[in-house]
């Protein structure tokens, strides 16, 4: 296995969890097999942190556990310590102006998934995962309105579940950042 143009990419647990067998009909479930099969049999591998490791555990299919397994023995699951960012957590706890417009439970959600977004800026800047109602919008909107947090511009944000992505086709061919999947990238979410 060439890891020469191989990613390492930041995983979220949701992903895992709903990931099916190979027999899943299920369309996110059938997906995120997909998109995890392929992580496996080609080069790119997953960032693997404290806090991601805790979410792995608490989340995960039969599926998801047999393909992180897989992974670990290939050794394509690669750990990653000191990753924490306190200043990072400062300035987005200090965007009042976003984090107002959430409720109390996306708020909290947002906040959980601060460590996907630590992980990519300590490693190839790239997240994969099925939150874009809340995760993304909110790091798409603070990256491009947010001065203070002009780094997470550079993070590509991908959904396996989302056809539209050519998750794929773009694992396929590198896993490179394009401009439309960076979170600095404008759109409507």
């Amino acid at each position: 296995m060439s890891t020469k143009n191989s990613k390492l990419l930041v995983i979220d647990a949701s992903v895992l969890k709903a990931s099916g067998d190979e027999n899943a009909t299920y369309p996110t479930s059938k997906n995120c097999h997909q998109f995890l099969q392929n992580v496996l049999d080609i080069c790119h591998r997953a960032v693997l942190t404290r806090a991601l490791e805790v979410e792995w555990n608490n989340h995960k299919s039969r599926f998801g556990q047999a393909w992180r397994a897989k992974m670990e023995d290939r050794g394509k699951l690669i750990r990653i310590r000191g990753v924490e960012d306190l200043q990072l957590k400062t300035k987005i706890y200090l965007t009042d102006v976003i984090l107002e417009d959430l409720t109390d439970k996306q708020r909290a959600e947002v906040k959980k998934d601060i460590h996907l977004i630590e992980a990519a800026l300590a490693t190839d800047k790239i997240v994969v995962s099925l939150d874009d109602n809340t995760a993304r919008r909110f790091f798409a909107q603070a990256a491009q309105e947010v001065e203070e947090l002009s780094e997470l511009k550079a993070i590509a944000w991908i959904n396996p579940d989302k056809s539209e992505e050519t998750p794929i086709e773009w694992l396929r061919s590198g896993a490179n950042a394009e401009p439309e999947r960076l979170l600095g990238f404008s759109r409507k979410l």
